[in-house]
């Protein structure tokens, strides 16, 4: 067992740091260390574990390592208006320019492809690159290998980066009128469309539906059949350039860049983070959502992990100064990555009194300690972390040494006088002086026969 001495102000941190996340599902915001050459981070999408991201100021796309800090670049336009991965291949949709610019990140090899009019927004799915063309009232499927307009949806969509989305087999539009949105099945070429209002201004499909942003700072929930499931309100401004995502739990992501917040929205709960500046672009991943601030030059991330929890707390003493404790400790995620108790004397001033145990795995979620008081009393508690240091706290315990009491007896008959006894065991010990005072009693009221006088 490893046994870790923390000072007070190490302990307090820990518990600010349990009391902060407590409060939020998603972690902390973190940054990437510069290891790097400086650049402005615009625009980015994640390419496999690395990320690409446009560079406003040189004209560059940056595909950068975000473990390594190895980059490397090549040549873009200055003024993009949206940017999308598709396997190896990076699509980007510049301003005032009737093309699409499609380059091979393996390679660094361009093309561009000729459209009837302005692309506003990009989407991705299936290996093809989806654009919305809202001059011509258009939206179109690119293979970016050939690369051809393969499909042709006659549709008016509402100008903007997030007017568009595609999720299996639908394709979701937010309507130019912003009040309308229209579901297309990609394989009948069906519409559906219904009148959301408060002015849509971005959507993202999920496979039980999509989630659409409003510019009433309000998101809701639709089903396929475009039916209202849920609402939720957001803070003021919030959905200004808004980005919404939606992850394999369920869980609701956004990113609004004028509050500087990554949120998240859990059920009826809504929970948010702030980072250190406007955001200018974002992407998600497996396990987190990137973000860049071009004002401050960083790129940051915040995990999408979430709190562990501890579902069970139990001290068994084993003896006057000892005890076992067990605590269940579970991550929904899945990333736990140790479990401590914490030992808190407060008859003690100074470095000693506060103490650390970490607690060893001992199967099914549980973990076990024993320790051995320094004083009579401690509090003491479980803390499970995970690997993004989200903390879980158990109830307190209040524990002491047990009580030592010295029992004496004095007896006519010759015996030890009494010694030291647990207050546990004075009773059985009295229990057998019973018989003992039975038959001193018995002896002393019996009467004795007199003896016969000489004559």
């Amino acid at each position: 067992m490893r046994r870790l001495e923390v000072s007070s102000g190490l302990l307090l941190t820990i518990l600010l740091i349990s009391c902060l996340l407590g409060a939020y599902a998603l972690s902390k915001p973190a940054y990437l260390p510069e290891k790097y050459p400086s650049f402005v981070p615009g625009l980015l999408a994640v390419y496999g574990q690395k990320l690409a991201v446009h560079d406003p100021a040189k004209g560059s796309i940056v595909i950068l390592d975000p473990e390594t800090g190895e980059l490397r670049g090549f040549p873009a336009p200055r003024n993009i208006r949206d940017l999308e991965i598709s396997g190896s291949w990076v699509a980007l949709a510049p301003s005032g320019s009737q093309k699409l610019l499609i380059y091979d990140l393996e390679t660094g090899e361009s093309r561009e492809l000729r459209l009837p009019g302005d692309v506003y927004a990009l989407e991705s799915a299936d290996g093809l690159f989806w654009a919305s063309i809202p001059d011509r009232e258009l939206v179109v499927g690119v293979d970016p290998a050939s690369p051809k307009v393969v499909k042709r949806i006659e549709i008016a969509a509402a100008y903007g980066p997030e007017s568009i989305s595609v999720h299996g087999q639908n394709l979701w539009v937010i309507g130019k009128d912003q009040r309308t949105v229209v579901r297309v099945d990609l394989e009948s070429g069906e519409e559906k469309s219904a009148e959301v209002g408060g002015g849509a201004v971005a959507i993202r499909g999920f496979e039980g539906g999509a989630v659409v942003a409003t510019s009433q700072d309000e998101v809701l929930k639709l089903s396929k059949n475009l039916g209202v499931e849920e609402r939720w309100e957001l803070e003021k401004a919030s959905s200004i350039d808004v980005r919404l995502y939606v992850l394999p739990d369920g869980r609701i992501i956004y990113v609004s860049p004028s509050r500087w917040v990554v949120g998240e929205i859990e059920g009826s709960e809504i929970r948010e983070v702030k980072v250190g500046g406007r955001i200018t672009g974002s992407a998600i991943s497996s396990d987190r959502v990137w973000f860049t601030e071009s004002s401050t030059g960083k790129i940051g991330y915040v995990p999408l992990s979430r709190p562990p929890k501890i579902e069970d707390f139990k001290v068994e003493r084993l003896g006057p100064d000892s005890f076992k404790v067990s605590a269940k400790a579970t991550d929904p995620d899945g990333d736990l990555n140790r479990v401590l108790l914490f030992i808190f004397y407060k008859e003690i001033i100074g470095p000693e009194q506060n103490q650390s145990v970490e607690m060893e795995p001992s199967g099914d979620d549980l973990y076990t300690a024993t320790i051995t008081l320094k004083r009579q009393k401690a509090e003491i508690y479980a803390v499970a972390l995970d690997e993004f240091n989200n903390t879980a706290r158990s109830e307190k315990v209040q524990v002491e040494i047990q009580r030592i009491q010295t029992v004496s007896t004095t007896q006519t008959t010759t015996q030890p006088q009494g010694s030291s006894l647990d207050i546990y065991t004075v009773g059985s010990s009295l229990t057998l002086l019973i018989p003992i005072l039975i038959a001193l009693f018995y002896f002393k009221l019996k009467p004795k026969k007199r003896r016969k006088r000489r004559k």
